[in-house]
């Protein structure tokens, strides 16, 4: 949620988009959406599923957006034309939708699965020890 917030926020001080500061800000949001969703795996040590799933979110998010952007665009001229690029931000915009939904399904799982390798965890430690004979009191 963050993410879209940023570009609402991005959006409304600054109307074209094709300026540098309207660039980072909807880069920014880009990112934070992304990535924002697994924010609870990172901390749990699961770098490798946020990874994942961070890329997935973004090709979702790029598809979707690239797809909606060019439907609209190819919608003035004929909703023929228009019709494949609509399916594909469709589809783009449905995987960024589950891969946000799984990691809000499996956060805390992940919170279990952290907490259960900190508990299964053992050190063995070589103390040495006095015995009755050594002299010392």
């Amino acid at each position: 949620m963050g993410g879209w917030a940023i570009g609402a926020l991005t959006g409304d001080a600054d109307r074209d988009a094709g300026s540098t500061p309207g660039r980072l800000g909807l880069g920014l949001a880009f990112a934070v959406s992304a990535v924002g969703p697994s924010a609870g795996h990172l901390y749990a040590g699961e770098g490798g599923h946020a990874l994942r799933w961070s890329l997935i979110r973004a090709s979702g998010l790029s598809v979707g957006v690239a797809g909606v952007a060019l439907a609209i665009r190819g919608y003035d001229r004929d909703w023929g034309s228009a019709f494949p690029s609509a399916v594909a931000g469709a589809a783009g915009l449905a995987v960024y939708a589950a891969g946000v939904g799984w990691d809000l399904y499996d956060a805390h799982r992940a919170a279990a699965r952290a907490n259960h390798r900190a508990e299964a965890s053992f050190s063995l430690v070589v103390m040495p020890m006095l015995g009755p004979g050594s002299g010392l009191q």
